[in-house]
């Protein structure tokens, strides 16, 4: 039987919360995102946001339809959320976007109204089906396309929760590259030259090293949708 909490001390080092003090928190389900790489829904409304005091309220504010995740209502407090997720309460008209801070810690930037139904999804594996060609992203979605210029490495601007291709976004030299692995983890800049599995990329007039599959393609002269 699958266990429904998850020590707090052995919570991914990704998760600024309370450790000490408090034995347990939700354990999430299994979902798009690995539990290394994701936390709770319920984490994310009472730790992270603020949002209720007690796993009783955070049961109560999800069960009354009041909470988004990428643009879809969910009722369980123990749903996955991951990088670039949206998490949006409609009533109040707030909406959080999950990403890396400069320490390379998960953190909730506000997201506009206009940004709410945006997301970048990192294409991951491509295989033929049927004279199709599917693409796979990093959040567990798969989209069907004609067209042979997508690659694995690039990345989609995404229409939520539609699953509209809105932009395709190539991993090539003069694009920028936001970091989601690794020791350059949080940082944004601009990505110079690809050597195999090697990047160099430039952020805040500094050149960083890093592994291509440690690097999300976000925009051209700058990130598509806001990251900072």
């Amino acid at each position: 039987m699958a266990k429904n909490h998850l020590k707090r001390i052995a919570a991914s080092p990704l998760v600024t919360i309370k450790r000490k003090g408090i034995t347990f928190m939700t354990r999430p389900n299994p979902g798009a995102h690995s539990i290394k790489e994701g936390l709770p829904l319920a984490v994310v409304i009472r730790d992270m946001l603020g949002k209720a005091k007690i796993m009783k309220e955070v049961k109560a504010i999800i069960h009354d339809n009041k909470v988004l995740v990428d643009g879809k209502r969910r009722h369980d407090q123990a749903h996955i959320i991951g990088l670039m997720d949206v998490v949006g309460f409609e009533e109040i008209k707030e909406y959080y976007r999950l990403l890396f801070d400069a320490k390379g810690v998960f953190y909730l930037a506000p997201v506009d109204e206009k940004e709410k139904n945006l997301k970048i999804c990192k294409i991951t594996r491509k295989n033929m089906s049927n004279n199709s060609i599917n693409l796979h992203t990093n959040d567990g979605r798969t989209f069907i396309v004609k067209e042979k210029s997508y690659n694995v490495g690039d990345s989609l601007l995404i229409d939520l929760p539609d699953q509209k291709i809105k932009q395709h976004i190539k991993f090539e030299a003069g694009n920028t590259v936001y970091i989601v692995k690794g020791k350059s983890i949080g940082k944004i800049g601009l990505l110079k030259e690809i050597k195999g599995n090697r990047i160099d990329f430039e952020a805040d007039k500094k050149m960083y090293e890093s592994m291509k599959d440690y690097a999300m393609v976000v925009g051209a002269k700058e990130s598509v949708i806001k990251i900072r």
